[in-house]
């Protein structure tokens, strides 16, 4: 079982992400932002890491290249729901080093998907 960590702000949303991993057989980490995400990563070194972009505290960008620098191989996927650049944050993004982006909206089927390609 792969452990995944979510490092999202809004906590509807995280708590969406959470019981939909959960119910398909997935450990759970969950962050408010991308400083306690950072801490969270170096407690619990999860095996895939799914974060926002628009984050408090430090930004999603911010945090990709930190997580960078802690784990080079590890599997990261950025979301965003920015309307106005959310497609320009996620191309900055996959330079940085998320191996998968995930724009919000998205289904489960999608982000399972997402998921389900970081383990393959």
């Amino acid at each position: 079982m792969a452990k995944v960590l979510i490092i999202e702000d809004e906590d509807q949303l995280r708590k969406t992400l959470r019981q939909i991993l959960e119910r398909n057989d997935y450990e759970v980490i969950e962050a408010c932002d991308g400083i306690d995400g950072l801490e969270k990563y170096k407690q619990h070194h999860p095996d895939i890491v799914l974060t926002d972009i628009d984050l408090p505290r430090q930004d999603g960008i911010q945090t990709l290249f930190k997580l960078r620098g802690e784990e080079p191989k590890s599997h990261i996927i950025a979301m965003t729901g920015v309307p106005e650049f959310g497609d320009q944050f996620l191309e900055v993004a996959q330079q940085l080093g998320a191996g998968k982006v995930l724009p919000k909206p998205f289904d489960t089927k999608q982000l399972l998907e997402v998921i389900r390609g970081c383990e393959a």
